[in-house]
C-alpha cells in the first residue's frame, strides 16, 4: 500500500508544491505589507465600519481586523482565499485519484495489482490527505517563521488550531470529492459536480448572513463550519463544527470505500 501512496505524491508533486509556494508567496507577500498598513488602521476602519454589518459578518471582515497579524490574516486570507485555493488542491487530487484513472483507461492495471480494493482505496484517500496536510504546512505553519522576519509578533498555538481547522475541512471536502470520483467516470464530472455544490454552499453562506429570515441556510453550508478568525484570533474551535467536519469525513470516505468495492469498473 504504502509503495501506491508514494507512486500518487510523486505523479503529482508538481501541482502540490506550485499551490504550496503560491499561497506561501501570498502570506509572505501580506506580512511584509502588514506594519506598513497597521499604520494606516484608522482609516481602514472607517471604511469597514461603513459597511453593512451583514456583510462585514458575511465575509468575516471585522472592525479591529488591523489589531494584530491574526486578526489581518483571518481577514485577508484564511476567511476567502485560502478556502479557495485548498478547494481547488483537493478536489483536483480526488478527480485524478480514482474518475481520472478510469478516464485514462489506467485504473486496470491499479486492479490487477496483488492489493485489495479496499487497501487501493485507503492508499488513494491518504495520499491526498498527507497532500493537504503539506499544503497546510506549508501555507500556515509557515507563517510563524515569516513574522519573525519581520519581527511581528504571533500566537503559535491560534496556527496550529487554525491548522487543525483547516485540516477537517479539507478533509471534509475532499472526502465528499472522492466519493464523487468514485461514481464517476471521468474527472470533469467530479469537478462540475462538487464545484456547483460548493457555490452553491458559499452562495447560502452569504446570503444567510445578509438576510436575518434566511439565517437558517448557513446550516447547510461547510462554510458556516469554517470559522478562520475564531481558530486564528482566539484560538478557538467550535466542537459543533468540529463534529460536523469529522462526521462528514467519515461517511463520504466510507460511502466511497463502499461504492468503489461494489462498482463494475470495466478494465
Amino acid at each position: 500500500m504504502w509503495p501506491i501512496i508514494w507512486k500518487e505524491i510523486r505523479e503529482r508533486k508538481f501541482s502540490l508544491i506550485a499551490f504550496s509556494v503560491a499561497t506561501l508567496g501570498l502570506i509572505w507577500m501580506y506580512v511584509g505589507l502588514f506594519p506598513s498598513l497597521q499604520a494606516q488602521a484608522q482609516n481602514y476602519n472607517k471604511i469597514i465600519e461603513s459597511m453593512p454589518k451583514g456583510f462585514m459578518e458575511a465575509f468575516g471582515v471585522s472592525g479591529n481586523w488591523m489589531a494584530n497579524l491574526e486578526s489581518f490574516l483571518s481577514t485577508e486570507m484564511f476567511s476567502m482565499l485560502w478556502p479557495l485555493l485548498a478547494i481547488f488542491l483537493v478536489v483536483s487530487r480526488a478527480g485524478g485519484s480514482i474518475a481520472g484513472e478510469i478516464e485514462q483507461t489506467t485504473i486496470g492495471t491499479l486492479l490487477a495489482q496483488p492489493i485489495s480494493r479496499t487497501r487501493l482505496f485507503i492508499a488513494k484517500y491518504s495520499s491526498g490527505i498527507i497532500a493537504l496536510a503539506v499544503y497546510i504546512a506549508c501555507s500556515i505553519l509557515l507563517t510563524i517563521p515569516l513574522a519573525k522576519i519581520y519581527s511581528i509578533g504571533v500566537l503559535p498555538f491560534n496556527y496550529f488550531t487554525l491548522s487543525l481547522l483547516c485540516l477537517l475541512f479539507g478533509g471534509a471536502i475532499f472526502s465528499f470529492a472522492m466519493f464523487i470520483s468514485v461514481i464517476s467516470n471521468d474527472k470533469t464530472r467530479v469537478y462540475g459536480i462538487t464545484g456547483g455544490i460548493l457555490v452553491l454552499m458559499y452562495a447560502s453562506n452569504i446570503i444567510s448572513g445578509l438576510k436575518s429570515n434566511l439565517r437558517w441556510l448557513h446550516n447547510f453550508s461547510i462554510f458556516h463550519y469554517f470559522n478562520a478568525p475564531g481558530a486564528l484570533i482566539h484560538n478557538h474551535l467550535d466542537l459543533f463544527a468540529c463534529f460536523v467536519l469529522v462526521t462528514s469525513i467519515v461517511i463520504f470516505s466510507l460511502l466511497g470505500l463502499i461504492f468503489f468495492n461494489k462498482r463494475d469498473i470495466a478494465i
